[in-house]
Order: structure tokens, then sequence, then C-alpha cells
């Protein structure tokens, strides 16, 4: 394909497509390539990634492996298919099995051709010695017609040699030559010399960790009651069982977060009197939210999510206190908040890295009206920007392992989930052929092989579903008469 710049531009075109969402024109792109070179693995691992369903995922998959076994990426990708993948082997081509008898003969006919040029310089060789010594000492007769039997002995038994090289198993050679020592401090190979790469031994396949309950897992999440001015705090273990409020159902909370260890919670609440309600941060312990304090004094109208430290000491959240949304940080104990950043764009929903170094949130800074995900140090200065896509990105949340970011998108026309890595390559689209529903919230599991996530793709408002970072598989956790407005998975300690 590096000869087709046309091939080239659609599989850039088709990549591009997929990246940004949009899996039908990817599709049609990729599926243009595949007719025309149906063995670009590249585009076939694209493709894996826009098809409709799990046979054709699968499909593509497999044969971006019989293409290259080692691709570690389509292997991974197939173990979350729930296909048994064997380790990649080393396994002779049909075009190896047909050049292997063929490259046997060629060695064959070169066995009997060095054995006739053996021969012949031996035989000129013998008689040019016999001709040396007629001309310099005159020998006998005896002498001639004894240097003579032998070259036709050592012809004759070339000649046998080389017949057997032709029909049966070779021989062992006996090499004639001249053995040279190298001097060791002479660099005379050549300046392009690549060695030959061995073979290592392929790695033993680690078995799969058995996967975790989800009646292990709780997950607390915000819900707007009819007759209830606030949205108010429900918690569920993560397969459907346990419902359950606080405080008989009045507990208002939302935009919910947990402490590393999950025994600390933070929500956002608005207190005051009358009309005069403003957005303050809560801190408590988790298994009595009720017992929330107020750590904040925010002057403002909007407050968004919270986050916390790695090492649970403080938290950073977004307010409009000076006229627009600014990330701040302060301690968990509560205190004078320290502004972190000071601009005219709206900053939102921040939460820190795994490594407690920076701190990952939405921005409107260079594109005013829609917002991207940028880090910054959590002693502030230079902004580095993750995503530049069509439409927002934002609530970003990190992986338990701290290699991935789940994030919301509707670069493909309404809200999706999506995943992409830390440091914002490669991003996909998870919550694929969801009738246009709007995807929101997303949340890991602590085992990260689940997203929790707030959606109205049911037709009893928004609920909070289960999906895998792959998009196979989906299922719903709430079911109730009331609109989820956010949700998040309490951290355990797993065994």
């Amino acid at each position: 394909m590096a000869e087709n710049p046309s091939l080239q531009g659609k599989l850039r075109q088709g990549i591009a497509a997929a990246q940004r969402g949009d899996r039908l024109a990817a599709r049609r792109l990729l599926q243009q390539v595949l007719t025309e070179d149906g063995n670009n693995e590249l585009a076939w691992m694209w493709m894996a990634s826009v098809v409709e369903s799990p046979d054709e995922r699968r499909s593509c998959l497999e044969r971006v492996l019989k293409l290259n076994p080692n691709n570690a990426r389509a292997r991974e990708a197939l173990r979350r298919l729930g296909v048994d993948v064997p380790a990649p082997t080393r396994t002779t081509s049909d075009h190896e099995a047909v050049e292997a008898p063929r490259a046997a003969r060629r060695g064959r006919r070169s066995n009997r051709t060095l054995y006739f040029a053996l021969a012949a310089a031996l035989t000129i060789i013998l008689l040019a010695i016999v001709v040396g010594v007629l001309i310099g000492q005159g020998p006998s007769d005896a002498q001639v017609q004894q240097t003579m039997v032998a070259a036709t002995q050592f012809q004759q038994i070339a000649l046998a040699n080389a017949t057997a090289a032709e029909t049966s198993t070779p021989l062992p050679t006996m090499v004639v030559g001249v053995f040279v020592t190298r001097n060791p401090n002479e660099n005379d190979l050549p300046p392009t010399f690549t060695p030959t790469p061995t073979d290592e031994p392929t790695p033993t396949a680690l078995p799969t960790a058995t996967p975790f309950p989800l009646v292990n897992f709780p997950v607390f999440f915000s819900v707007a009651l009819s007759g209830q001015p606030q949205p108010v705090l429900f918690s569920i273990k993560a397969d459907g069982s346990g419902e359950s409020s606080f405080s008989d159902g009045e507990l208002a909370a939302t935009d919910i977060a947990f402490s590393a260890d999950g025994s600390q919670i933070a929500f956002i609440r608005r207190v005051g009197g009358g009309a005069d309600l403003r957005p303050q941060l809560f801190v408590g312990p988790a298994e009595d939210p009720a017992a929330a304090t107020q750590i904040t004094q925010a002057t403002g109208s909007e407050m968004s999510r919270p986050g916390w430290s790695p090492d649970g000491t403080q938290l950073v959240y977004s307010s409009d206190e000076d006229g627009d949304d600014e990330l701040y940080l302060i301690a968990a104990e509560g205190g004078p908040p320290i502004k972190l950043t000071d601009n005219i764009a709206e900053d939102s929903e921040p939460v820190f890295s795994p490594n407690g170094r920076e701190i990952v949130f939405s921005s409107d800074l260079n594109t005013p009206g829609s917002k991207e995900l940028y880090t910054i140090p959590v002693s502030g200065g230079t902004l580095t920007q993750l995503t530049d896509a069509s439409g927002s990105s934002t609530s970003p949340v990190f992986s338990p392992d701290g290699t991935s970011i789940a994030f919301v998108s509707d670069r493909s026309g309404d809200n999706d989930i999506y995943v992409m890595d830390a440091n914002g390559q490669r991003p996909f689209l998870v919550t694929i052929d969801d009738g246009d529903a709007d995807d929101r919230s997303p949340s890991w599991s602590p085992d990260g092989r689940w997203l929790a996530f707030v959606s109205n793709r049911g037709r009893n408002g928004f609920q909070v579903y289960l999906i895998t970072p792959s998009g196979e598989t989906l299922m719903p956790v709430t079911s109730g008469n009331f609109n989820v407005q956010s949700a998040s998975f309490q951290p355990v300690t797993l065994p």
C-alpha cells in the first residue's frame, strides 16, 4: 500500500472517522481499503472497532492474528470477547512449504557442482605439479604414473560423491579450505551488518484473574425525586440488589466522589435560605454520609464534581465565585481554598491523577463554546491539552491502574462514553448503538472491569447502567421511577 497514496488517504480518513465516532463513514472507508488490500493489518484492526456485532468483531480480530500472530492488542480484544487465543507459535507457511523442497533440490545441485569443481581444480593442480616436476627434476616414468593414478582416483571419488548427493542423503562433507584468525581489535564487518535475530521462547500465559462478583461493589447515586428541591443520595449493589436511601430519602447530594480507600465521601449540596441556595462542598464518612460537614464557604452559583487527592488529604473542585469556573484546592478538613487556574475559560470537573502530580479537567480555553480535556500540575503552571475533537469532551475519570481515562463526548452527535490512554491517545467509543441516548457520569469499578454510567436509553428516564470498557456487555443497575443525576462506584479493598 506504500505505493498507493490514494489508499493511504482512505485508511487515514477511515481511522479519523472511527476516532470521532462516525462508525458508518469509518466502515465505508475501511471496506474500500480492504477491498483493494485484503492483508492490511491496520485496516482490519480498526474495522474491528466499528463493526456492529461481536461476531463481526471477532472475525476481524481473527483476521488480524492470521496476518500477525503477535498482535497483542488483537489478542487482548479477543480475550475480552471470551475467545481462548493460544499463544503464538512458529508455523510453516504455505510459501515455506513450497520453497523447502525447492531449496533442497537447489542444495543438491549446488553440492554436485561443488564436487565437480573441486575434482577439476585438484586435477589441474596435480597436472601442474607433474609438469613442474618433469621440467625441474625429470622424474621417472613410475613417479609420473603414480601421480596420474592418484589424480584419477580422487576425481572418481569426487564424481561418486556428486552422484550420491543427487540421488540420496548427502554424505558427510570433507571441508578443504583456509582458516583465518581475525584480529579482535579490527572492525572488519560491513557498516550495515545486522545480526540475525534469535527467536525467543514464547512466554507462558498467566492465568486470567477470576472476576469479582458485582455484589461486592457498592454504587452511590443521586436522584431527582418528585417533591424534593434537590437530588438525594441512594446506594445500591452493582448487581442491582440492596437499594437503600439515607436519612429517609432526604439526604441532598450530587456530584459524588470517594477517597481512594473508599472510607470518605465528598459531595455537593446547596445550602442557604429561600431562593438564595448556593452550592457547597461536604465531606464525611462513607458509612454515614448524613454526618458529612460543610468545608467550603463559596459565594458562587455553580460548583462541579470534586475530586480527592490519592492520599486523601486534599480535594479539588470547580466554582464560579470569581465570575467564571476556576479550579480550587482545599484541605479535606476545610480551610482557605487555593485557586489553581485563573483565566477567562470555563474550567470544571477536575480529578487527580493516581500519582497525585497533576489534575485532569475539562475546559473551553482553546475552543470557546465546547470543551476539551486538559492536565495541569497540582502546583499550577502550564496546561497540556489531551483531546481535540468536534463537540465537547467532559467528565474525565481515571481507571484504577491509572493507564486509562473514561470520559464523555458528544463528538458523534450525542453524549457517549469513551475510553482513551492516560496521555490522550487512542480514544475508543464504548457506548455503541445506544439509540441516540444521552450517556454521562462514568465511574470505574474497583477492579477496572466495568464502567458505571447514567443514561436515558431505557423508557423510564435516566438510570444507572454497567458496561465493560470494550463495550461488549451492558446491563442495567437501577430501574426506579426517578431520574439519576450522577453515580459513582465506592472503592473497596480487593482480596
